[in-house]
């Protein structure tokens, strides 16, 4: 991903390179220009980066990864923390195979409890990963 100010819609954007068409070239010395204030200088998360429609992940972390995952989602995300350590996240996510990634990264410390269509995707990833259907 490329960040830069669009002139045109007046705001920054995120250019996903593999769709650039054509060469890039530059123009103009080095450090010709100051970075506009306020810029975000990171891409999003990779849930985050997908063009389907955007679901609110319900996402269980126990008390042994909840610090991380809180490191990671943000405390905006944090729905409900309970008394066993553990927190519950809400994420906005439009790649459910990144999001899915993600989760499998905590192995047996997290759980996504809704929707059904991203939980369902996690099982019959993982049943297809040990060689049997969900």
């Amino acid at each position: 991903y490329l960040a830069g100010l669009d002139h045109g819609r007046a705001g920054e954007r995120l250019f996903r390179l593999d769709r650039v068409e054509g060469t890039l070239t530059t123009t103009g010395p080095a450090a010709a220009f100051a970075r506009p204030g306020g810029m975000q200088s990171a891409p999003p998360p990779p849930w985050r980066m997908g063009e389907e429609p955007e679901q609110l992940a319900v996402l269980l972390v126990d008390a042994d990864q909840a610090v991380w995952a809180r490191h990671e989602l943000g405390d905006d995300a944090v729905r409900e923390e309970r008394p066993d350590g553990s927190v519950v996240f809400e994420v906005a996510v439009t790649n459910g195979a990144a999001f899915r990634s993600f989760v499998i990264g905590y192995l047996e410390h997290a759980e996504i409890l809704g929707p059904p269509e991203l939980r369902g995707d996690l099982v019959a990833h993982l049943a297809g990963m040990a060689g049997r259907r969900a």
